[in-house]
């Protein structure tokens, strides 16, 4: 490969992912582009499992950044700042890449000076598409394009709407353009907020399925995390883009109030700092109090709901005492006729075993009366004799 292939700074966002990293790492130093065109800033997260110990002693090549506090977007931002390349790729430490990952993520931007950014196919470890960009759902969510189908359902480049963080190559001067990672969604989300900068921008966002890796997807974190995150992040999303459109959105999937449970009541009160101050920091504090005022009069509605299902909640838990103690007197009951029954058995054994002893005593008077008998009758036969 020609020794003019753009310079690239591949980055890695590391917590506590030991175990996950080596299989990346170790693919990434496996790769068909130049060696002295490409360089890997692994920015660690405050790991606990020795991860930054491990990659300074076995990869020397690689340059580590130690961030204070573990926020995705601030580590990719502080790899970014670093950075020597006019391309910059943000990797997932779960990805595993294959020999011509880059060479052929590069090529589509390379000849389109128009596109900011460009994503593989990503695959499953059983070889179907976990991801090959991101599309928009309705009210405001978004889920992966293609995920669950074979490579060959999408075999085409194609300009796509947004893409996926855990691999992404942007264009240096694109970032310059629309600005770094948003911090304040920390983690997930933060792609989509790029792909709606990007758009605003007029940069396109292109996916290729010549450049493939293998992505394990959550490595270092668990569903339930990535679930509340995603959650909370659809909202700042909102606040961000399309504060009008943040009040008849606030419920969406129904994650942060009540269903099942009183553990999620006046969830949607904690988040109110978090999504003002977005609203603020980005039209101002008098449009954000307008659209706050707005919002107050969805969240009555949320918390007059919760109340009711609540006081349904209630009301089945005081039915279902009503019913326990209605439950227990029965039992009450029966255990009570059990042990007159039992009494009642007992006093029959008494008496048979009375009855017993008696016959016993009768059959042994018995038995004596038939042996004086037989032994008079021997005399008696001894005599005549």
């Amino acid at each position: 490969m020609s020794k003019k292939q753009p310079f690239v700074s591949i980055i890695v966002v590391n917590f506590n992912g030991k175990k996950l990293i080596k299989k990346c790492l170790d693919s990434l130093f496996k790769i068909d582009y130049p060696d002295r065109r490409f360089e890997i800033i692994v920015v660690d997260n405050c790991s606990q499992d020795d991860s930054v110990k491990f990659i300074k002693h076995k990869y020397k090549k690689v340059r580590v950044i130690e961030n204070r506090q573990n926020n995705y977007c601030q580590a990719c931002n502080l790899g970014i700042l670093k950075s020597k390349g006019s391309y910059i790729v943000l990797l997932n430490n779960d990805v595993v890449v294959k020999k011509n990952w880059l060479s052929e993520l590069v090529k589509p931007i390379e000849k389109d000076k128009s596109i900011g950014a460009v994503t593989s196919m990503l695959l499953k470890k059983n070889g179907v598409i976990q991801n090959a960009g991101l599309y928009e759902l309705p009210n405001f969510y978004w889920d992966e394009r293609g995920a669950g189908k074979k490579p060959e359902k999408y075999a085409s480049m194609t300009e796509i709407d947004a893409i996926s963080g855990a691999c992404a190559l942007y264009r240096k001067a694109a970032l310059k353009d629309i600005g770094l990672l948003d911090e304040d969604f920390v983690m997930f989300g933060e792609d989509v907020d790029m792909a709606i900068r990007f758009k605003k921008k007029g940069w396109k966002l292109e996916y290729t399925p010549f450049s493939t890796a293998y992505h394990k997807k959550h490595g270092s974190c668990n569903e339930e995390f990535t679930r509340e995150a995603v959650e909370k992040n659809r909202l700042l999303l909102i606040a961000k883009h399309y504060p009008d459109k943040l009040t008849n959105a606030l419920i969406g999937n129904g994650h942060f109030i009540v269903k099942e449970g009183k553990q999620k009541s006046g969830r949607f009160f904690e988040l109110l700092p978090d999504i003002f101050i977005k609203l603020a920091k980005e039209h101002g504090h008098l449009a954000a109090d307008g659209i706050m005022k707005d919002a107050f009069v969805e969240l009555e509605k949320i918390l007059n709901y919760e109340n009711k299902k609540l006081e349904e909640e209630i009301k089945n838990l005081l039915d279902d005492l009503i019913e326990t103690k209605k439950d227990r007197e029965h039992y009450k009951k029966q255990e009570e006729n059990y042990k007159k029954d039992i009494e009642e058995v007992s006093k029959n054994l008494n008496g048979l075993s009375q009855n017993l002893n008696t016959t016993q005593n009768e059959l042994q008077a018995y038995k004596d009366e038939v042996s004086n008998l037989s032994n008079k009758l021997k005399i008696s036969l001894g005599k005549r004799r």
